[in-house]
């Protein structure tokens, strides 16, 4: 009886152990998007025509897809989030969210350039891919995350998809 009661208690030990440390990865995996993000960003900003200057930009942008795709993944192995461990990814998504926006503005300025280098459909495909990514990670979200925290993020949600759609015709 002894024995049991003590693997029950490491069992749940460790379920406990494993879910925050599936909560911390996934906080981490938000800031290295924002990072991914700052360097995409960074790498369209600087972006001043030209083929060789595209490809660099989209293997930047590239880079962000795959954090992207990495923090949906983390959040999705979280299990759901407590209020507290949902406050803290929520702290993570805000750093996050004004260097998306700031990433798509860049994009939407420098769409002319893509345009003149022949590379606009390609460009227009990348930052699809990218607003595909990210309503996947809002289904996953919508999961994993408490409705409350949800909420506090709606503005925020919707102010991206808008900045995307507008990012998305400008290389039309």
């Amino acid at each position: 009886m002894l024995l049991k009661t003590l693997v029950c208690y490491l069992a749940v030990g460790a379920s406990c152990a494993l879910a925050a440390t599936n909560t911390e990865q996934a906080i981490s995996d938000m800031d290295n998007l924002a990072k991914a993000i700052r360097d995409a960003r960074d790498s369209v900003y600087n972006y001043q025509g030209g083929l060789s200057g595209a490809i660099d930009t989209a293997s930047a942008v590239s880079n962000a897809k795959l954090a992207a795709r990495n923090a949906r993944e983390s959040l999705a192995g979280s299990n759901g989030l407590t209020p507290d461990e949902a406050t803290k990814y929520y702290e993570a998504y805000t750093k996050m969210s004004p260097v998306l926006l700031d990433a798509l503005t860049v994009a939407k300025d420098k769409a002319p350039l893509y345009k003149e280098a022949g590379v606009s459909p390609q460009a227009r495909e990348t930052v699809q891919d990218l607003h595909n990514e990210k309503k996947m990670f809002q289904e996953q979200a919508n999961k994993q995350i408490p409705e409350e925290t949800m909420r506090k993020a709606a503005a925020s949600n919707e102010q991206i998809s808008k900045a995307f759609d507008e990012a998305e015709a400008a290389f039309l």
